[in-house]
């Protein structure tokens, strides 16, 4: 099991300060949440630890080894996984295909043995096959699977979307926003489905607006403001915080 940590880092772009001096872990077995009103930094955060975004000073460990400064497909094929704010779908392709460009990620194969279909490749196949349809029943999605992606719900779309994170069998779990749009209804069955997650040992991040599930649901909670971290605890603690009150209706508390 994993433990991803942030080490009092920072991002600037041309002089300004997205995220500074950040320290937070994400651990395994847990749900921990990152909150905070729009344009606090969060998903600048997602995407430091994914690599799309260099640091500016800090470090990022996954276990003990630092992996800030690593290319985004190394840091996938490490097992960090994440989803998007923007849903980034094929949308003309199925559920199934979709799902399954999780799996090239880490798809160590050569061209020479695909292309001989070598046993080894028509093995890692069928696995792969057997492991997606098994993500789309626990996503109660399996009668979706050959429709194509730009054809569902929006609410369906974001299911497809963790699945193909998922599919990866990542030891992290970085989900941005992935109840926005949704009913109570479907959150709620979401969360549960992030909590089994959580549960077989995955270390997961929940950024969401979603204030009801992200309490209900989340071990720990983070709160940024302006890129600065203002407030950490389990839910109840941060929920009461003054500063968080402050930060997200805008006047002090009483």
């Amino acid at each position: 099991m994993a433990e991803l940590k942030l080490d009092n880092v920072s991002r600037h772009f041309f002089g300004v300060q997205a995220v500074k001096d950040l320290t937070m872990s994400i651990a395994a077995g847990r749900i921990t949440g990152l909150i905070g009103p729009n344009g606090a930094g969060k998903t600048t955060v997602v995407n430091m630890i994914t690599g799309l975004l260099k640091l500016s000073g800090g470090r990022i460990l996954l276990d003990d080894r630092d992996i800030g400064q690593l290319q985004p497909d190394q840091i996938a094929r490490l097992g960090v996984a994440r989803t998007f704010q923007n849903i980034r779908l094929l949308k003309e392709a199925s559920v199934i295909d979709n799902i399954a460009v999780g799996f090239h990620v880490s798809d160590e194969s050569s061209f020479v043995a695909q292309a001989l279909g070598l046993p080894s490749v028509r093995r890692t196949r069928v696995q792969m096959n057997e492991r997606v349809r098994k993500l789309l029943a626990e996503f109660a999605m399996s009668e979706y699977a050959e429709c194509l992606a730009g054809e569902l719900s929006y609410g369906h779309q974001r299911r497809v979307e963790i699945m193909r994170a998922l599919a990866l069998e990542p030891d992290v779990l970085l989900l941005d926003e992935p109840v926005a749009g949704m009913n109570d209804v479907e959150a709620h069955e979401l969360g549960a489905i992030f909590r089994s997650l959580a549960d077989r040992g995955l270390a997961v991040l929940v950024i969401e607006h979603n204030m009801d599930l992200v309490m209900k649901l989340c071990d720990e909670v983070y709160v940024l403001e302006s890129g600065e971290l203002i407030s950490h605890g389990v839910p109840e603690q941060v929920r009461a915080d003054p500063r968080v009150i402050e930060a997200y209706l805008g006047v002090a508390a009483c």
